[in-house]
């Protein structure tokens, strides 16, 4: 499997903001609009069907690769609309999927390269949808059961430590581009929780999310016991603004 760099991703998803820019003829805001960005630049669909879980596995999406579809988990609509930064971060997470690991050009294969899976990694986990197999990204896989470990290992995959880092970096500086958001936190207190959350709120974004990248960025740290404080980045300056 292919290995990226955190600056690939974020130049990248910087350039396909810009790609969209010039079909769309609009300039980047945010929100960033990323179903229109699925649907428009990538030419892929978006909808909502039942995806079946076994025990221990929260699956919030999933992709068709031939029929070129994102599926959001029915089961878990609910959450996914109360949570909008949940859904809009799965959509990225599974753009990412497609955008870096996809091999476009051998989409009728069995398995599909890049995966991981043609190295011995284990079968992906598949399901039966109303549009045919589609491969299931398992977000949350646990149990106790020996017997159910060694079956999961069989028949079902989980992101690998890179892959899932990957999609999650593509999904992160896709909703939090990096020019956009050092604009928005320009003069604004970064330690303040009222203006994360307006923040997190105007980019559409998990407050965890918003947390994440603004860590990654060196401008805020975050405590093992959830407390938040300026980062290396503006501590230089005597204060936690981004100037």
């Amino acid at each position: 499997m292919r290995r990226y760099r955190d600056t690939t991703i974020e130049d990248l998803t910087a350039q396909r903001l810009r790609e969209y820019c010039k079909i769309s003829e609009k300039e980047i805001t945010p929100p960033i609009p990323i179903d229109k960005i699925i649907e428009q630049q990538f030419d892929l669909r978006i909808g909502w069907e039942e995806i079946p879980e076994l025990k221990g596995e929260k699956i919030l999406g999933a992709i068709y690769y031939r029929q070129k579809t994102i599926i959001l988990n029915e089961n878990h609509r609910k959450e996914l609309e109360e949570k909008p930064g949940l859904e809009r971060f799965t959509l990225g997470h599974e753009l990412g999927h497609w955008d870096l690991f996809c091999d476009k050009g051998k989409l009728d294969a069995l398995t599909l390269p890049g995966l991981g899976l043609e190295n011995g990694q284990g079968k992906p986990a598949l399901r039966e949808g109303k549009l045919g197999l589609y491969e299931v990204i398992i977000k949350n896989a646990w149990t106790d059961d020996a017997d159910f470990k060694k079956l999961m290992a069989i028949m079902n995959r989980k992101d690998g430590f890179f892959e899932a880092h990957a999609v999650n970096t593509y999904a992160s500086t896709m909703l939090l581009p990096i020019d956009l958001l050092k604009e928005s936190c320009r003069g604004k207190r970064l330690d303040n929780w009222p203006e994360l959350y307006r923040l997190a709120e105007e980019y559409g974004v998990t407050i965890t999310a918003l947390k994440v990248r603004l860590s990654k960025l060196g401008h805020l740290h975050i405590g093992k016991n959830g407390s938040i404080r300026r980062g290396k980045e503006t501590e230089s300056r005597g204060q936690n603004r981004i100037l």
